[in-house]
C-alpha cells in the first residue's frame, strides 16, 4: 500500500515519502487505472438506459451495412420506402422526412452508409460470422476508444522506456489519465452511434499504426511482419476516416526517411520500407469501394446524404475561418449549475448548409495540448541544445510529427461543412501524445533543477486535473442534456452528490 501511495505524489510536487514502487506494484497500479477508465466508458455508454443487447436483428446503421456484406452486396439489407423514391425530389428534407433512413446516402434505389467500412469489415463482420449476433454500436465504440488508450499508452510507454528511461513512474499516470480522460473520448461516448464508431475506429488504427511502426523499426532485430501490421493498420485508419489520408502519408514519409537515414544501403531500405505499401493497397481498395458504389472513387456518399438539412458543400474555404476560430478558442461555460462545465451551442449557418452542435475549443478546454508550442524553442536557442545533449532527439521529431499531424487535421476538418464536438477525436489526441513527449522533454532538460521541475509540474498537474474534470462534466451532459433526457432518475442522483455547490432555487 505504501508503495502504491507512493507513486501519487502529484506528479513530483511532494517529496517520495516512500522507496520506489516494484515493478509487480506499478504494472498493478496501472492496471487498476485501466479498469477505472473502462468501467467509466461502458457506464457512459450504457447509461442513458439503453444497455449492450446483442440482437438477432440489425437496427443500426453498421450492422445493417454487415448484413448486406454477408447478403453478398455493398449496400444496406433494408429497402427504401417507395413513397421516397417517387418523391419529385428525394434529397429535399421537407420531402423525405416521413421516410428516409436517417444520414444514410441514397443512390440508384439503395441506401449505402457514407461512414467508412473498417469497422464493419474488422470488427462487426467478424464478431457476426464467429457468434451469429450484432455488436451493438455503442459497445463498438467503447471498444475502440478503450483500444485507442490502451495502444496509445502502449506507445508512450515504449518511448519512455527507450529514449527516456530515468523517468519516473508518475509519467505513466499522468498518461493514462490524459489520454484516457482528457481527450473528449468521454463526451462522444454519451451517444455512441454510427458516427462516433466512424471516428474511434479511425483513432484506434492509427495509433495502432504508430505501435507496430515504432516497435517494427526501433527494436532489434527489425520486424517486418510488424511494419507490415503497420501499413495495414494505417490504411484501415483511412478506411475508418478519409481524413487521416493526410496523417498517414507524413507518418509513411517520415518513416521512409527514417528507414534510409539507419539502413546502410538502398536494398535494407527498400526491404524495411516495402511492408508499409500495404497501406497504399488499404487506400486503393477504399477507393475501389467507393468506385463499385458510386462509380467514383473520390464519392464516398455526403452529396447523395439523407438528413433535416440539404447539405451544401462537403468542403470549402468559405467555412475555414469561422470553423477554425471555433474549433480552436471557443469556450466551454464554467457556473454553479451541474454538472458545472457546459459547451456552447455554436449558431449554424443553415445557407452554407452548415450544422451547429455544442463545441469546446481545443485551448480553453484542452490546455495540456498547448505544451506543443514549447516546441518551437525546442528547435532553437538553449533549449534545443539541452534536448541534443541529453539524447532526446528521437523524443522531440516524433512530438513534432504528432503536432503537424493534429494541425493538420485541424486546418482539414476546418473547411468541411459541418461544426461539431466529435470532430476533436480526430485532432485533439495527437496534440496531447505530443504535449506528452514535450512534457518528457521538459522533465529531462530540468533534471537537475528541482525547484523549476516542480513548479512545472505543480501547473501542468492543475491543467490536467481541470481538463479531465471537464470531460468527465461534458460526458455526463452530451450535445443536449443527453443523460437528463433519457435516464433522469440516474442524473439525478448524481446532481444530488454536489447539491452543495449549486445555487439555492428561488
Amino acid at each position: 500500500m505504501r508503495q502504491f501511495v507512493g507513486m501519487f505524489t502529484l506528479g513530483g510536487l511532494i517529496p517520495p515519502l516512500y522507496n520506489a514502487p516494484s515493478i509487480m506494484t506499478r504494472k498493478l497500479s496501472v492496471f487498476v487505472l485501466f479498469a477505472i477508465v473502462w468501467i467509466f466508458y461502458s457506464w457512459t455508454a450504457r447509461s442513458d438506459g439503453q444497455p449492450f443487447v446483442f440482437e438477432h436483428g440489425s437496427t443500426d446503421h453498421y450492422n445493417k451495412l454487415v448484413d448486406g456484406f454477408m447478403e453478398g452486396h455493398l449496400y444496406l439489407s433494408v429497402l427504401p420506402d417507395p413513397r421516397l423514391l417517387q418523391a419529385a425530389d428525394p434529397y429535399e428534407p421537407s420531402l423525405n422526412a416521413p421516410y428516409r433512413l436517417h444520414d444514410a446516402s441514397l443512390f440508384r434505389g439503395r441506401y449505402y452508409l457514407y461512414f467508412g467500412p473498417a469497422p464493419a469489415v474488422s470488427l462487426l463482420l467478424p464478431f457476426r460470422m464467429v457468434t451469429n449476433l450484432r455488436l451493438p454500436e455503442r459497445l463498438a465504440v467503447a471498444l475502440f476508444l478503450f483500444a485507442g488508450l490502451i495502444v496509445s499508452y502502449g506507445c508512450f510507454q515504449f518511448l519512455m522506456q527507450r529514449f527516456a528511461p530515468d523517468a519516473p513512474m508518475y509519467f505513466s499516470v499522468i498518461a493514462i489519465a490524459l489520454l484516457g480522460l482528457g481527450n473528449f473520448a468521454p463526451f462522444i461516448l454519451r451517444r455512441p452511434g454510427v458516427y462516433e464508431l466512424a471516428i474511434a475506429c479511425g483513432y484506434f488504427y492509427f495509433f495502432t499504426a504508430i505501435y507496430f511502426l515504432l516497435t517494427g523499426h526501433c527494436r532489434e532485430p527489425k520486424s517486418n511482419w510488424r511494419l507490415a501490421a503497420a501499413g495495414i493498420c494505417l490504411g484501415l485508419a483511412v478506411a475508418s476516416r478519409p481524413t487521416y489520408g493526410v496523417p498517414a502519408l507524413a507518418v509513411l514519409g517520415m518513416a521512409g526517411a527514417a528507414f534510409l537515414r539507419g539502413s546502410g544501403g538502398f536494398r535494407n531500405w527498400l526491404k524495411q520500407a516495402l511492408p508499409l505499401v500495404l497501406a497504399f493497397a488499404c487506400m486503393v481498395l477504399v477507393l475501389t469501394y467507393n468506385y463499385l458504389r458510386f462509380e467514383n472513387v473520390l464519392e464516398f456518399g455526403q452529396h447523395y446524404q439523407l438528413s433535416s438539412f440539404r447539405p451544401g458543400k462537403i468542403f470549402s474555404t468559405d467555412y475555414f475561418l469561422y470553423n477554425f476560430k471555433i474549433y480552436l478558442a471557443a469556450p466551454a461555460r464554467i457556473d454553479r449549475h451541474f454538472p458545472f462545465f457546459h459547451l456552447v451551442t455554436q449558431p449554424a449557418l443553415l445557407n452554407a448548409g452548415l450544422y451547429g452542435e455544442p463545441v469546446g475549443g481545443i485551448l480553453p478546454t484542452a490546455p495540456i495540448a498547448v505544451l506543443t508550442l514549447l516546441l518551437i524553442p525546442l528547435w532553437g536557442g538553449r533549449a534545443a541544445r539541452r534536448v541534443q545533449t541529453t539524447h532526446s532527439e528521437p523524443l522531440r521529431l516524433l512530438s513534432t510529427l504528432f503536432a503537424a499531424c493534429g494541425f493538420a487535421m485541424l486546418v482539414l476538418l476546418s473547411f468541411a461543412g459541418g461544426i461539431t464536438e466529435r470532430y476533436l477525436l480526430d485532432f485533439v489526441p495527437f496534440f496531447l501524445f505530443s504535449a506528452l513527449l514535450v512534457w518528457l522533454l521538459l522533465y529531462r532538460i530540468l533534471q537537475m533543477r528541482s525547484v523549476y521541475r516542480r513548479a512545472m509540474n505543480a501547473v501542468l498537474i492543475l491543467l490536467l486535473v481541470f481538463q479531465v474534470t471537464l470531460n468527465v462534466a461534458v460526458s455526463l451532459t452530451g450535445y443536449y442534456d443527453n443523460l437528463l433526457e433519457e435516464n433522469p432518475v440516474t442524473y439525478g442522483k448524481i446532481r444530488s452528490w454536489f447539491s452543495f455547490i449549486e445555487p439555492p432555487v428561488k
